[in-house]
């Protein structure tokens, strides 16, 4: 009896570990969010810098609370989970150089060997915090860790931070994913040098599956018979914004021959990102990339926003960023 007793306790505190650790999740991205839409509407410096106090206060809680449960977690995955909220809300406040990249080696030798950290590895979340000049520095930090996963996680950001530049070499994926074959960021490896070996105009598209917005699954596989043309796109910029209302146009007037498929970079929640594309009479399905370096565009080698890959009714690539007007393309194919 006493240890069932224990045993409940023990899964009542991890119960709770968990809720608050959602809800500083969520209102840590509840506050970046507000935080950027407030600051596009201010019309004075005072205003702004009124938005900047108030983003600062909800912040400093944020960090206070996941300190507080960093400290009280028992096993070294609650912790890194509430720490990795501590350094973001913490990082995000600050502007001193040296003083980031003291935050980021101190929160990676802390916690260098939990899993926990391949997702922010991999989406390049330190290197945004850092300048250029420290980026050899944190794979040097990173290079130490003892967890096979989080090696991997890090020689994959190595090659996609390169690959954000001309500099970068694909080939490398294979190398990575060759030498980090039984991790999940290995197989990663080698699926997005599958996707860019095999993206081409004329050549069939790879068989993506997206999560939905609203939590169905979409395989453009299934939309075979119909254009798909795949927006990468985001609320932050405003050249997406200003083509809003000619994607509707194109959505209302071939509907039965174009399908639009967004993904989306904005850094939101998805019950508030859900609401604002409602509001903005966004009828297509999206996904949730999350951020500019989330899976789905870096797989794909999108830089640039917005993006446009157009596939033709029997699934064969036939624009893809870069390769040409869009606009142009889309319009020869809905003639047909």
């Amino acid at each position: 009896m006493i240890a069932l007793a224990i045993y409940s306790s023990l899964l009542v505190g991890q119960a709770g570990l968990e809720e608050n650790l959602v809800k500083l999740q969520e209102e840590f991205r509840r506050t970046m969010t507000n935080t950027s839409l407030m600051l596009g509407q201010a019309k004075t410096q005072k205003e702004a810098l009124q938005v900047y106090e108030q983003g600062y206060t909800a912040l400093t809680k944020i960090v206070t609370d996941a300190t507080r449960w960093e400290q009280s977690a028992k096993s070294v995955n609650q912790k890194a989970q509430f720490g990795l909220l501590r350094f973001h809300g913490t990082a995000t406040m600050l502007q001193d150089s040296a003083k980031l990249e003291d935050l980021t080696k101190s929160f990676i030798d802390t916690y260098k060997d939990t899993p926990i950290l391949c997702t922010p590895i991999e989406e390049l979340q330190f290197y945004k915090y850092l300048d250029a000049d420290s980026f050899p520095k944190l794979e040097e930090w990173l290079s130490t860790s003892k967890s096979r996963e989080v090696q991997a996680s890090a020689a994959l950001a190595r090659v996609l931070k390169g690959l954000l530049s001309s500099e970068g070499d694909p080939n490398l994926l294979r190398s990575v994913g060759q030498q980090f074959a039984d991790t999940k960021a290995g197989k990663r490896a080698l699926r997005i040098f599958g996707i860019r070996t095999k993206l081409a105009i004329g050549q069939p598209m790879t068989d993506l599956e997206l999560s939905i917005i609203g939590g169905k699954k979409l395989k453009l596989a299934s939309l075979r018979g119909r254009i798909v043309l795949l927006d990468f796109w985001g609320f932050w910029s405003s050249t997406c914004n200003g083509e809003r209302s000619e994607l509707k146009g194109l959505a209302k007037d071939h509907a039965t021959k174009l399908v639009i498929v967004g993904v989306n970079t904005d850094d939101w929640n998805s019950s508030f990102l859900a609401i604002k594309l409602n509001g903005e009479g966004v009828t297509w399905p999206n996904h949730s990339a999350g951020r500019i370096s989330g899976e789905v565009p870096l797989d794909f080698g999108v830089t640039e926003y917005p993006s446009k890959i157009i596939v033709d009714s029997q699934g064969i690539v036939r624009c893809l960023p870069g390769s040409g007007n869009w606009r142009e393309i889309l319009a020869s194919l809905l003639k047909t």
